[in-house]
């Protein structure tokens, strides 16, 4: 993925480069926005965070949401105009990743894409998605927080994790690799090799060399 081709769409939302944390997910309870709420309100900064996503009904998780958010966190809504979600990966300081059911979540792929400092909540899926490319929290405001205080304290350190997502994006998440892995893997089905649900990375012999042997904390 390429990076910022329109920043002035980021002044239409009363934002700078690199001035906010930023969120883009449905605001559903399993995506944790409320941790990740909670855990900016204990961070020492002028910086932003900025949460583009909502629900399609009325959700008193959200209003909860809103209610307890400090005056520091910008609700965007769904943002659905082109190219505006790319302009808002690109100028953040750092994702926060959330999300804890699911899989391979296609918005922790753009923000690894797009370079962004990623901190990621650490369930397994995301830990295989992000290898070493990313931060990993516990489900813990505090844990977070503590993570949000240290990227902000080491901007060289934002740095590396974000030129790191980049190279997580090109060695592992490229179509031709995937459209190899998904033919190995039905290609083993008829065969009969398969008794039980194959391991995650079964179809990817050199991707599994990627990151670290646990799957995913990064060594920084």
């Amino acid at each position: 993925m390429e990076g910022a081709e329109r920043p002035e769409i980021l002044r239409e939302y009363g934002l700078e480069p690199g001035s906010y944390f930023f969120v883009a997910s449905r605001l559903e309870p399993e995506n944790n926005a409320d941790l990740t709420v909670d855990a900016f309100a204990r961070v020492a900064t002028d910086k932003r965070l900025v949460i583009a996503g909502a629900t399609n009904y009325r959700s008193r998780f959200v209003e909860d949401l809103r209610r307890r958010a400090d005056p520091r966190v910008l609700f965007l809504g769904p943002v659905y105009r082109p190219g505006h979600i790319r302009e808002l990966h690109c100028g953040a300081f750092a994702y926060v990743h959330g999300n804890e059911v699911g899989g391979t979540n296609p918005a922790l792929l753009k923000a690894l894409g797009y370079g962004n400092c990623v901190l990621a909540l650490d369930v397994p899926f995301n830990a295989e998605v992000v290898g070493d490319a990313a931060l990993l929290y516990r489900k813990d405001a505090d844990d977070l927080a503590r993570l949000m205080q240290r990227v902000l304290a080491e901007p060289d350190l934002a740095r590396r994790l974000g030129e790191r997502a980049r190279r997580r994006i090109h060695d592992a998440y490229q179509w031709k690799d995937v459209v190899v892995g998904y033919e190995q893997i039905l290609q083993r089905a008829e065969a009969g090799e398969y008794r039980a649900t194959p391991l995650a990375d079964v179809a990817y012999p050199a991707v599994a060399l990627v990151g670290s042997p646990q799957g995913g904390k990064a060594s920084v």
